[in-house]
């Protein structure tokens, strides 16, 4: 059983869900995953990297998710940076 509560579970089932082609689920749960933890570094650049990959991408949104990923330690990334140019 899933607990409703952890930020592990949200951002997992978010990449699962975006894996499958379901962004608006996968945005819901890394945003879910973030509400549970505001410093989950992974949740925020998964969240990043699931607003600039959907059609029309979310790209402000997205550089703010990924700057919060890398100020809490996320390694950066050239080719999300690229992508958010």
């Amino acid at each position: 059983e899933i607990n409703p509560n952890s930020a592990t579970a949200h951002n997992y089932l978010g990449i699962t869900a975006s894996q499958k082609g379901r962004q608006q689920e996968a945005e819901k749960e890394m945003l879910q995953a973030i509400t549970e933890d505001p410093n989950y570094a992974d949740a925020h650049f998964n969240l990043a990297v699931i607003l600039i990959t959907t059609q029309p991408p979310s790209r402000e949104l997205a550089r703010e998710h990924y700057a919060r990923a890398t100020a809490l330690g996320t390694q950066p990334s050239p080719s999300l940076e690229r992508l958010l140019q």
